[in-house]
C-alpha cells in the first residue's frame, strides 16, 4: 500500500482542452510518506559526509554553491600558473524520473551503507503502482514508470547517492 500514488490532473488554464493544460501532481499515501521518512533518516546517517553537494542539504542551498563556484573561480585566475578556468553545467531536469535504480543500489554498496537498509532502498523501487484521477473519474493501478516520484521523502536523499561521486569524476574538489 505504501507504494501507491495517485495522480491527480488538476487545469493549468480555466477550462482545459488539451492533455497539455493539465498539471499532473501525484499524491502519496501517508504510509508511505511516514515510511519513507524513517527510511530517509535512517539512510542520512548510515552516509559519508557529502561535502561538495549543496542541494537537499540543511541550512545551505544554491547561494551556497554560487558562492563556492565564484570563489574557486577567482582562485584559480588568482594563480600565475593558470591560463584559463573551465566549468561544466549540467542540467538534471526530470533527474528523479529517469534516475536507474540498480545504479542507485550499487551507489549505496559502494558506500558501504548497511546492507539491511539497502534491501529496504530497493524495495522502494519495486513494484510501485499509480492510478490517475480526473474529476470524478479512477482508473485502475497500473505500475508506475518514474522511478521516483514526485514529493517522495526518499527523493531528495536518492538523488545525493545518485549524484555523489560525479563531482571527483569532472574534477570538482
Amino acid at each position: 500500500m505504501w507504494k501507491k500514488t495517485e495522480v491527480v490532473l488538476l487545469n493549468k488554464v480555466k477550462s482545459s482542452q488539451t492533455f497539455k493544460e493539465l498539471c499532473p501532481i501525484s499524491l502519496l499515501v501517508h504510509l508511505g510518506k511516514i515510511s519513507e521518512c524513517i527510511i530517509s533518516n535512517h539512510t542520512k546517517k548510515d552516509l559519508p559526509n557529502m561535502h561538495n553537494q549543496y542541494a537537499y542539504t540543511a541550512k545551505i542551498g544554491t547561494t551556497d554553491a554560487l558562492a563556492k563556484f565564484s570563489a574557486d573561480i577567482a582562485t584559480n585566475l588568482d594563480n600565475t600558473d593558470t591560463i584559463a578556468v573551465q566549468a561544466l553545467l549540467l542540467n538534471f531536469s526530470k533527474a528523479f524520473i529517469g534516475m536507474r535504480p540498480a545504479l542507485a543500489i550499487e551507489k549505496l554498496l559502494s558506500l558501504n551503507v548497511n546492507l539491511t537498509l539497502v534491501k529496504v532502498v530497493q524495495t522502494f523501487f519495486e513494484d510501485r503502482q499509480q492510478r490517475i484521477k480526473y474529476r470524478r473519474h479512477l482508473s485502475d493501478f497500473y505500475p508506475c514508470q518514474i522511478r521516483v516520484p514526485q514529493g517522495a521523502k526518499m527523493g531528495p536523499i536518492l538523488w545525493k547517492i545518485f549524484v555523489h561521486n560525479l563531482f571527483p569524476a569532472i574534477g570538482w574538489k
